[in-house]
């Protein structure tokens, strides 16, 4: 079966289930990329993000515990100035709190973290070791400790700074992601809304001048059967609603050709046409058939009141 021979109602059902179908692929196609956006932002808000900040809080660890004990041996530990081992403690303690934290969080690099280990312990003993120096025995003590100190220190440091930077890496490329993914559905969302403009409005052409053309040409026929101009075809040939519509004009204008035809033979003293009704209520139809009817009886009268006059008068002669 061919489009025009499709009705009319099904080509607007199968237009607007096509429109439905791109609205329902943009609606799909918008879900992912949501989607899409939802899993890389939630991995970088649950995963890359607890890293960074534990990795944040083991390199200031790092630094603090340095900072403490350099501040308390160059104090020697004097009044309002003593409290430098109990923060170097407390922030050696959040360093190996926030490496068993990393471990768990970031399991792919668990080998490296747990080497870090032993280098911070040997770099706070050695630490607490300068300042007890530095405490009891003054510069002279204490500076033979510093260079393995700073040493132990940059060892360390290192070792964390490398780690943070790898880690810090990977979270701004999960940050590129999340915004390539917003760049992609954006694009995406745009290009699929300008073709599904596009395709709605062409098939919407597509179905309206599949309807409207032959309606017009039937149109223009009747407007010139309408003044009486019958020499008219319809050529539209179709199985929908509009060739069921062209047919019946074409029988019409069979009709109308077959009563000017009779009227023209009634025009020429041709009262021999016959002319049949197509129904009881064809009133043109019956109206001819009275017509002709009436006119043959009143020739045939007058012929014969004709043929009575000449008969009469040939008598009296």
């Amino acid at each position: 079966m061919s489009w025009k021979d499709i009705k009319i109602g099904r080509k607007l059902y199968i237009g607007f289930g096509l429109v439905l179908a791109l609205a329902a692929t943009m609606a799909t196609m918008n879900y992912l990329n949501f989607r899409g956006i939802m899993e890389s932002s939630q991995f970088t808000q649950g995963t890359q993000y607890p890293i960074l900040k534990a990795a944040n809080e083991l390199s200031d660890a790092t630094l603090a515990v340095q900072q403490y004990i350099t501040d308390i041996s160059a104090t020697r530990a004097q009044d309002g100035y003593n409290t430098g081992l109990d923060e170097a403690k407390n922030n050696a303690e959040l360093f190996l709190k926030s490496l068993d934290q990393l471990m768990t969080l970031d399991p792919a690099r668990v080998d490296d973290l747990r080497e870090m280990r032993e280098p911070f312990n040997e770099y706070y003993e050695t630490g607490k070791k300068l300042a007890r120096a530095y405490i009891d025995g003054g510069p002279a003590q204490g500076n033979k400790l510093m260079s393995e100190f700073d040493n132990d220190a940059q060892a360390i440091q290192n070792m964390v700074r490398d780690y943070y930077n790898r880690v810090e890496k990977e979270f701004d490329a999960s940050l590129e992601n999340v915004e390539a993914s917003s760049s992609t559905a954006t694009t995406n969302t745009l290009m699929i809304t300008i073709a599904m403009l596009l395709a709605g409005g062409a098939i919407a052409y597509f179905i309206a001048r599949t309807i409207s053309r032959p309606i017009s040409e039937i149109t223009s026929v009747a407007n010139e059967i309408a003044v009486g101009d019958v020499q008219h075809s319809i050529h539209i040939q179709q199985k929908d609603e509009i060739g069921m519509l062209a047919e019946s004009f074409r029988n019409l204008i069979d009709y109308m050709k077959t009563l000017a035809g009779a009227a023209t033979q009634i025009a020429a003293n041709n009262l021999t046409v016959r002319v049949e009704p197509k129904s009881d209520k064809d009133a043109l139809g019956n109206a001819f058939k009275t017509m002709t009817n009436n006119l043959s009886t009143m020739i045939k009268e007058l012929t014969d009141n004709a043929t009575q006059l000449v008969s009469a008068s040939t008598e009296i002669a």
